[in-house]
């Protein structure tokens, strides 16, 4: 899709993958920045990103429906990616309210205003492999969303309302269900926790369990898959593009390469008891789906995804 004539509009942009969709954007020579809006609550991880001064940044609560309502259609984006959300946490009323809040009503009140907008093309929909639960691996378009958590019902609610949207008014939409990203600027997740352990010369680590899988997916590629959604939108329309790391590795293992990478002098323990009521088992996709729709296979294996994140660290240390 040539981007040179579009607008593009990116929710979320202050945090961690939204602000290197914002960077990769702003990278691309050939989209004038004045036709790219980062939209957030605050600027956040933004201020990180080179040539800040170039960054066309409102302030905007997606609850605010009058200001998002007039921000977009001010605007008129052809493409938003859509990458505002609640996080995860630990359940309870006030996670059960806020997820409800953000992720669902924040979502019908920007796909409200896309529709006001003169030009609505696309949606790129900031989606998670949360969504299946406890359900088998890997992730394809076969698996049944089993959500276990208020975060995953919302982000399965949001997709749905994206999907109708579209449908109803003409424009494409599609997901991206990445499965743990990790990369500069990321919140705080088991990768960086264990490398910040690390570098304050914990002599050891206990994580809650230890045996459950991920397949890690480093940033560059992920935000790539973002963007090969967005160029293969018409021809994906209404589909979830299942993302992860190539490799399914117990925590324990990601935890262990960490350590022996920064040879560190700390041991991990693991506590099997100690695992929250909603935590995955395992968690990795079938990547072949992705390649076969939008030509997207990983790049970063692991170690060469850490070695540059704990490098970053270690200098900002």
């Amino acid at each position: 899709m040539d981007l040179s004539n579009k607008r593009v509009l990116i929710t979320g942009a202050g945090g961690f993958i939204g602000s290197h969709i914002v960077e990769s954007l702003l990278s691309d020579l050939s989209i004038p920045n004045s036709h790219i809006l980062a939209l957030s609550r605050k600027r956040g991880k933004l201020d990180h990103i080179l040539h800040k001064d170039q960054i066309n940044f409102v302030p905007c609560d997606l609850l605010d429906q009058e200001k998002i309502s007039q921000t977009v259609v001010d605007f008129n984006p052809h493409i938003i990616f859509h990458m505002a959300s609640q996080p995860d946490a630990s359940e309870g009323f006030q996670q059960s309210v806020d997820t409800v809040d953000v992720n669902i009503q924040g979502t019908i009140n920007l796909l409200d205003a896309f529709t006001k907008s003169n030009n609505p093309e696309v949606i790129v929909y900031g989606d998670s492999a949360k969504v299946y639960g406890t359900n088998a691996v890997p992730y394809s378009s076969k698996t049944p969303v089993g959500p276990n958590s208020s975060y995953a019902i919302s982000k399965i609610a949001g997709w749905e309302y994206a999907k109708l949207f579209g449908n109803l008014h003409g424009f494409n939409a599609v997901s991206v269900r990445p499965t743990l990203v990790y990369g500069a600027r990321q919140p705080l997740n088991l990768i960086k926790f264990v490398i910040n352990c690390a570098l304050r010369g914990d002599k050891s680590i206990t994580l809650d369990g230890g045996l459950q899988t991920r397949a890690p997916l480093y940033i560059d590629d992920a935000v790539d898959a973002y963007l090969l959604s967005l160029e293969h939108a018409y021809s994906v329309h209404g589909s979830v593009i299942n993302v992860s790391g190539a490799e399914e590795l117990s925590v324990q293992l990601i935890a262990n390469t960490i350590i022996d990478m920064m040879k560190a002098d700390t041991s991990i323990i693991i506590n099997q008891q100690k695992i929250r009521p909603t935590e995955m088992q395992r968690s990795y996709s079938d990547i072949s789906e992705a390649k076969a729709m939008i030509g997207w296979s990983p790049k970063f294996n692991l170690s060469d995804g850490l070695k540059v994140l704990i490098d970053e660290l270690v200098i900002a240390a």
